[in-house]
């Protein structure tokens, strides 16, 4: 393979893996490129060190006209095989973060699975209870003997499309209130690819729909009272009508009594006028009756 190296001065040379300038090493330790950056300070600070254009063939002048001294060449070696060994960490970098991503995806999905009795077991906690998404989390941890880890790895876990499927399940199978209420009222809807969020992002959707379904069920429980009420008003009025109705049948002594007996506090302006009576008669009426 063929690489271009440059350095700091403007030199720029050509090597292949298997140059006449030395092969990459397999294996490149701290020390070996700490002794290089070293050994190229030291040539940088020399006396006599002249930063010239580096020409690519060593007999002929720079363009002041002075020869490379055999200082100088050191330097661009120095320079090069700095350039192997920068080379060499990156690709040695690359792999060992390709080994940790590989090594974090098995520990997700081998270690910590959210299963279809996990997300029914959350999603059912989180309406019938009061508690946090992660408090339902975790009570799912302590039943089902989970390690401590797996809390937050299935807080945090991204869900893919199955399982979102499994959280829109889970809704519509449970039979608590709340859940039926925002089955009732679609609160809560998802839709087929909305995947790329974490399951605490679905889990905060819940609870939000949980609270417009608690509201909404306390509007219903208080119109049901106030509803229930009237009706009992509504009763008592027809029962006072028909009483009326019955007194305006009978004689003027019998329905000023009556109506004294059903409302004492009643005055004789009051009375007079349920009986379609003057204040006078009324007045006299009930003084003939006692």
């Amino acid at each position: 393979m063929l690489y271009m190296v440059t350095d700091e001065y403007g030199s720029s040379d050509e090597y292949t893996n298997n140059s006449t300038h030395g092969e990459i090493p397999d294996e490149i330790s701290l020390e070996e490129t700490m002794d290089l950056n070293g050994q190229i300070a030291k040539f940088e600070h020399s006396e006599g060190f002249l930063p010239v254009m580096f020409s690519t063939h060593d007999d002929k002048p720079d363009y002041n006209g002075s020869y490379l001294s055999d200082e100088h060449k050191n330097l661009r070696s120095l320079y090069r095989r700095r350039k192997q060994y920068q080379y060499k960490l990156e690709q040695m970098k690359t792999s060992i973060r390709k080994a940790h991503a590989e090594l974090r995806m098995e520990g997700e999905y081998k270690s910590y699975k959210v299963t279809r009795e996990h997300i029914k077991k959350i999603v059912h906690t989180v309406l019938t209870e009061k508690c946090t998404g992660k408090g339902a989390v975790r009570k799912c941890q302590a039943e089902f003997g989970e390690e401590k880890e797996w809390v937050e790895k299935a807080y945090r876990k991204y869900l893919v499309d199955k399982q979102v499927r499994l959280i829109s399940d889970a809704l519509d199978s449970d039979e608590s209130e709340i859940a039926s209420e925002i089955r009732s009222l679609r609160l809560l809807e998802f839709e087929k690819g909305s995947k790329g969020l974490q399951f605490s992002a679905y889990l905060s959707k819940i609870m939000k729909a949980k609270s417009i379904a608690n509201t909404s069920l306390s509007l219903k429980a208080e119109n049901r009272k106030l509803t229930d009420c009237c009706t009992a008003q509504a009763d008592k009025i027809s029962e006072l009508e028909t009483i009326i109705r019955g007194m305006l049948k009978c004689d003027n002594l019998y329905r000023v009594t009556s109506c004294k007996r059903a409302f004492p506090d009643w005055s004789y302006e009051k009375i007079g006028k349920y009986t379609n009576l003057s204040r006078q008669t009324v007045s006299k009426l009930l003084r003939n009756a006692q």
